[in-house]
């Protein structure tokens, strides 16, 4: 399954319990890295999920799309 996680910098992926586990003791244990982490997740949701870089890659996009229609076109 595709995963927006990178594995110690955004979080921790697991596949059983036991994984899960560790992953939490290890974060528990040391607060900062989970802060650290946080707070690069949270970056990252940021500025890959933002509704205005969002909105200016679609027009970007769109934009493209007919500068080659008219192309096409004449």
């Amino acid at each position: 399954m595709p995963t927006s996680i990178r594995a110690g910098v955004t979080g921790f992926g697991f596949d059983t319990a036991d994984e899960l586990t560790a992953r939490l003791r290890l974060l528990a244990n040391d607060p900062s890295l989970a802060d650290r982490m946080g707070e690069r997740a949270r970056r990252e949701v940021e500025e890959r999920f933002d509704l205005k870089v969002a909105g200016r890659k679609t027009l970007e996009v769109y934009r493209r799309l007919w500068a080659r229609r008219q192309e096409a076109a004449a």
